[in-house]
């Protein structure tokens, strides 16, 4: 996994979601992922080493949510992120995205690391 500290923080705003999802979705698919949860962060996490499928958006009216796709694509696994309030993604020095972070209305935490 990429373990150097991501060298620029980026906020997507909340009317870009699903322009994001679609474009990084289609960019980065394959990459190997890594999930992890706020109770989890930096400790054992929900994947590792999976490829990434897909990341798409639903906004509020139908659903309100993000899904986090990846294995197989034929049968792909899905992480929901339900009632999200923030997305930001972390980028290398090459502008490379290593990790996205979203947050929930709840205060919980879902990283994505990629590697």
């Amino acid at each position: 996994m990429h373990s150097a500290a991501p060298d620029e923080m980026k906020h997507i705003p909340t009317s870009r979601w699903e322009a994001w999802c679609d474009t990084f979705g289609n960019g980065n698919r394959g990459r190997l992922i890594r999930i992890e949860l706020d109770e989890e962060l930096g400790g054992e996490p929900l994947v590792a080493g999976a490829k990434l499928v897909a990341i798409d958006y639903d906004p509020p009216g139908k659903g309100n949510a993000f899904t986090i796709s990846f294995g197989p694509d034929e049968a792909p696994t899905r992480h929901t992120i339900n009632n999200p309030v923030a997305l930001r993604q972390d980028q290398d020095v090459n502008g490379l995205v290593v990790s996205i972070r979203v947050e929930d209305a709840e205060g919980g935490v879902t990283m994505a690391r990629f590697d």
